[in-house]
């Protein structure tokens, strides 16, 4: 019995630390500014896609990711999304 509480403790100190290590949030790149009057904010990177929100011109923007002419964001709400750069 005491050999299974030992196990069991160190699988949970195992998950912890792993749940720690992998699941902290991104540093943004950099920061940018909406530069139009209404910028989507979509959930993904291709064709079939949804609107996850929008921001207006000048709200900040966190830069996490490019991928070609579309950049990953943060909005400051929290909001995680995709959005076309100019």
């Amino acid at each position: 019995m005491r050999k299974l509480l030992i196990g069991l403790l160190v699988v949970l100190v195992a998950s912890v630390a792993a749940y720690f290590r992998f699941h902290r949030t991104k540093p943004p790149l950099d920061t940018v500014y909406a530069g139009d009057r209404q910028v989507t904010i979509w959930s993904t990177t291709a064709q079939v896609r949804e609107p996850l929100g929008t921001v207006t011109f000048g709200d900040r923007l966190d830069v996490l990711s490019r991928f070609g002419d579309q950049v990953q964001v943060r909005t400051p709400a929290g909001i995680t999304g995709w959005a076309q750069r100019e």
